[in-house]
């Protein structure tokens, strides 16, 4: 077993042969100074996690008596407070649906009253723009027969033009193309 001197004693001269053995004590000294420190350390912390073991369970327990005189407060008071509570957050919710039904009520009045255009105002009207009751059934029915029978129209006539049928070849003949191109691609790859 190894003797050490204290860690404040100091070295003397004369008791080294050279600059080597010196520096080594010394090394020795420093190291097992701070193996003192790190064990000073450990002992710290291990009584600082029982001082926070401890603190955790009074916190514990206090959040526990905190929730107990919370409940019991309750009780005293009764059930009328939570009753007044919740009356309170339902007359909140109800003035708020109130409100909002009255804005829906206001808005619907809003849109009824751009939709009810009798046709008294509509006779007024189409004089100003130049326009009869005939010329307004003729547009009707110019609109019915557009939706019903124009557009197919319109699309049968495209389809069967000769523009539209080169258009439509050379997008075939271009995808044709590719697709032996992308072909042969996938067989080089394949054989590869």
């Amino acid at each position: 077993m190894l003797f050490l001197p204290p860690m404040n004693s100091v070295l003397r001269d004369d008791l080294f042969e050279d600059q080597y053995s010196m520096s080594l004590c010394e090394g020795l000294f420093r190291g097992v100074g701070m193996l003192q420190w790190v064990d000073d350390l450990r002992k710290e912390n291990e009584a600082l996690k029982s001082d926070l073991k401890a603190s955790q369970s009074i916190a514990a327990e206090l959040r526990c008596q905190v929730v107990e005189a919370k409940r019991k407060l309750q009780e005293e008071k009764g059930p009328g407070a939570m009753l007044e509570r919740r009356e309170q957050a339902w007359e909140r919710e109800m003035a708020a649906l109130v409100e909002e039904k009255e804005e829906l009520a206001a808005e619907l009045k809003h849109q009824r009253e751009l939709d009810s255009v009798s046709q008294k105002d509509l006779d007024v009207m189409y004089p100003e723009y130049g326009m009869t009751s005939v010329d307004n059934q003729r547009l009707a029915k110019e609109k019915h027969w557009l939706i019903t029978e124009g557009f197919g129209a319109f699309l049968t006539v495209v389809s069967q033009s000769e523009e539209f049928k080169s258009g439509l070849e050379e997008v075939y003949r271009v995808y044709r193309d590719v697709g032996y191109q992308e072909g042969l691609k996938d067989g080089y790859i394949y054989s590869a």
